[in-house]
């Protein structure tokens, strides 16, 4: 593919958080960099914002690293680059398969007394299954204060799945809320506290069979 003369001298880093159709949205979350129509982002966490915290974190080490090399009479000093730590996280953690919701699969209840329910049946027929460590009751301790629901990590397979078990209102707010899950569209103090009343209302709802 030919490559537009004006291009031609941009950076990497502008390919990546430039705006080419000035839209709002950096090229690398841009589903359509060149169409301002479309100015959705193509993942729920910017990538952009990803990499540029990544760089200011291993920038943070540079003057100690600087300070240590002087002090102890070594030669230089280096700091990892954005690009070579993604690839020792990508190695360390997903290789590893420390991250345990890259798959998931939900199961939705009619109410609460039935989610406790399979949740005890599941534990004691796929007991073999089932990590321990990976049980999170969202229920007692709502996550973010208003995501409700029962999370268990079962092995299929060699891989780490994480199951999530909600009732059906539960599942139904969740999929409105989720947008707020994104790191650069948390909500307002005022329209948290909203999410947490709705949250206990669907429950108490939820606790009636």
């Amino acid at each position: 593919m030919r490559i537009p003369s004006r291009f031609k001298k941009i950076t990497h880093d502008q390919y990546i958080f430039g705006d080419f159709d000035n839209d709002g949205s950096p090229n690398a979350d841009d589903v359509a960099p060149f169409d301002s129509s479309k100015s959705d982002d193509v993942q729920e966490v910017r990538l952009t914002d990803e990499l540029r915290a990544i760089k200011r974190h291993n920038e943070t080490y540079r003057a100690p690293a600087r300070k240590l090399a002087k002090k102890i009479g070594a030669d230089k000093y280096r700091i990892k680059g954005t690009h070579s730590t993604i690839g020792k996280l990508r190695r360390n953690f997903l290789e590893e398969g420390k991250i345990d919701d890259v798959a998931g699969v939900r199961v939705v209840h009619k109410d609460f007394p039935s989610l406790k329910a399979n949740v005890k049946l599941f534990e004691k027929k796929y007991k073999s299954q089932i990590k321990g460590d990976k049980a999170d009751d969202y229920y007692k301790d709502p996550k973010g204060g208003y995501y409700m629901a029962y999370h268990l990590g079962m092995v299929e397979d060699k891989k780490l799945i994480e199951v999530q078990m909600k009732t059906k209102r539960q599942a139904l707010f969740h999929e409105d809320t989720h947008k707020f899950y994104k790191t650069y569209k948390k909500p307002s103090k005022k329209r948290l506290a909203r999410l947490k009343k709705k949250a206990m209302q669907l429950h108490k709802l939820d606790m009636k069979k």
